[in-house]
């Protein structure tokens, strides 16, 4: 298999990621996963990531914070991941 790109995943649902790298994976892509904000920063600062899908509430650094933070060292691109409701 010709892998696409490495793609991190950073949700604090088990089940999410589970499902996402299961899906990507098949796909092609070169998948790692974090399950909070601070392990993901550390993680995507290590390393070069084609993409980054970042869930917006996290333990211990919000997907917010986390953007914030990212934007100041990298222009990796974000798609942000919530099951937040809109009202």
């Amino acid at each position: 298999m010709n892998m696409k790109g490495k793609i991190l995943i950073v949700d604090d649902d088990p089940h999410i990621l589970e499902v996402l790298q299961f899906a990507l994976s098949k796909a092609g892509y070169g998948v790692q996963s974090a399950k909070n904000g601070k392990e993901a920063f550390q993680l995507a600062l290590s390393q070069d990531f084609a993409l980054i899908v970042l869930d917006i509430s996290m333990p211990e650094m919000d997907g917010l914070e986390f953007c914030r933070e990212f934007r100041r060292k990298r222009a990796t691109p974000i798609i942000f991941l919530s099951s937040r409701s809109v009202s």
